[in-house]
């Protein structure tokens, strides 16, 4: 419709490697007909990741088809006095904290998130699990309905600021089955944190991009998630701070990403109508 209209920038932009619908044969047909319309449509077919835009079924040579980044907002991160984020959610200053920020929904597979803290306990009693995120805590406690009662587990839910929950934690985890480019991701790593995550291809490209990001197979199980996930909570201060310094100079800062915005969301530019033989003799 924006084409038929005459709407001269079109951007489609692409933010998941996968719909996460089944391999039907409906489905695919759709596929097929989005992907045929697609370069017809959009004058800029963007994606957060290279796998987003390998999902579009992308034309290598069509310089429409292309990489842009998401951006982290420093101003999201703020508000993290380490000491009062503890005290907030009663946690202990001296324990590591397992960290999570993200809604309920079965494509973050948070449950796995109590399986790994349980894993850790073994290793280190005092280890603390502070999950926060929107749409309530069922799909956590259908599957684990004693988590309620652990003290060393915090459903926080839903928060209005993300600075304090990344002040608290030592380590952020990210086992979710599908992503696009998760923004926490890049807040977390903007504040320090490093992050465990699942193998997940868009996670592999960010990972040759910035350091402070280690994957971890969801088939290696929860005792392999633990140990990476002590192991990153144990990093010492210089290293957190270099990640902070690489962040904030590195393609994903809200300026710069917005630049390219501006870049994309101007207009092409009009022709110059060739003069009329009265215009030229005016002008001369």
């Amino acid at each position: 419709m924006a084409r038929l209209c005459g709407v001269p920038v079109r951007v489609a932009r692409m933010w998941s490697e996968s719909d996460g619908d089944p391999d039907t044969p409906v489905r695919m047909a759709k596929r097929a007909v989005y992907r045929w319309l697609l370069p017809r449509a959009a004058t800029d077919v963007l994606g957060v990741t290279a796998a987003t835009l390998d999902f579009t079924g992308r034309r290598d040579r069509d310089p429409r088809f292309r990489v842009l980044y998401n951006g982290f907002a420093a101003d999201r991160i703020v508000g993290g006095d380490r000491h009062a984020a503890r005290q907030r959610w009663q946690l202990p200053l001296d324990a590591p904290i397992l960290g999570y920020l993200g809604r309920c929904s079965p494509v973050k597979n948070r449950p796995f998130l109590v399986d790994v803290h349980r894993a850790a306990q073994v290793r280190q009693p005092d280890v603390r699990l502070l999950i926060a995120g929107a749409r309530g805590t069922d799909d956590i406690t259908q599957v684990h309905p004693d988590v309620i009662h652990d003290p060393r587990v915090v459903l926080a839910g839903d928060v209005e600021e993300i600075g304090p929950v990344l002040a608290a934690a030592d380590v952020l985890l990210l086992p979710s089955l599908m992503e696009g480019l998760p923004g926490v991701v890049l807040e977390a790593l903007a504040c320090g944190l490093p992050v465990v995550a699942n193998d997940l291809p868009c996670m592999r490209e960010l990972a040759t991009l910035v350091p402070g990001l280690t994957l971890v197979p969801l088939s290696a199980g929860a005792d392999r998630w633990a140990e990476a996930a002590l192991e990153q909570a144990a990093l010492d201060g210089a290293e957190r701070e270099r990640l902070r310094q690489f962040m904030q100079s590195s393609p994903f800062t809200l300026d710069h990403v917005s630049r390219e915005w501006r870049r994309i969301w101007a207009p092409p530019a009009q022709p110059t109508p060739p003069r009329s033989l009265e215009q030229s003799r005016a002008r001369r």
